[in-house]
C-alpha cells in the first residue's frame, strides 16, 4: 500500500520515502496517486488519512482536523474561495491563498481560521461552507 512507501507530512510539508530519505519540496519527486496524511502527534499507522491526490493539481495540505484533511488548490479566477466535500473525510478549499503558519484548527471546535491574504477566513467543517469574511489590518 501506499502509505508503507510514502508519507507526507503537512506540518513539516516534507516527503519521506520507504528507504528514509527525505524530500522538502513535492516537487522533487513524482507524486504518486495517493499519500497518507497525518497530524505529527498522530501514529501514522493509526491517525492518518490516505488521500487520492489524482486530479488536485498544485494542491497543498492545510491541516488534518477532527478526522479529516483539509486541502487547498489556487485558482486565481474565483473571487471567493470555495468548499467541496471529496470523500467522508476529505474537504477540498479551491481559491485560497494561505501564509505560512496562518491556519488555526483546534478539534473542540468545528471551525477551521485562515489568513487569506488581508481576510480572515472561517471554515465550517459541518456545513462544509466558508463563512462571510472579515477584513483584518496587520
Amino acid at each position: 500500500q501506499d502509505k508503507a512507501h510514502f508519507h507526507k507530512c503537512h506540518l513539516l510539508q516534507m516527503w519521506t520515502n520507504a528507504d528514509g530519505s527525505t524530500y522538502t519540496c513535492k516537487q522533487d519527486i513524482p507524486e504518486p496517486p495517493s499519500v497518507h496524511v497525518y497530524r505529527i502527534c498522530d501514529d501514522p499507522e493509526q491517525g492518518g488519512i490516505i488521500l487520492d491526490v489524482n486530479g488536485l493539481n498544485d494542491w497543498m495540505p492545510l491541516c488534518v482536523h477532527r478526522g479529516k484533511i483539509i486541502v487547498s488548490t489556487r485558482n486565481e479566477r474565483l473571487l471567493t474561495p470555495i468548499v467541496a466535500k471529496l470523500s467522508e473525510n476529505v474537504l477540498h478549499v479551491q481559491g485560497l491563498h494561505p501564509h505560512g503558519g496562518s491556519i488555526c484548527a483546534r478539534d473542540s471546535s468545528p471551525f477551521v481560521y485562515i489568513i487569506d491574504g488581508e481576510l480572515l477566513r472561517v471554515l465550517d467543517t459541518r456545513t462544509v461552507e466558508i463563512l462571510p469574511a472579515l477584513a483584518c489590518e496587520w
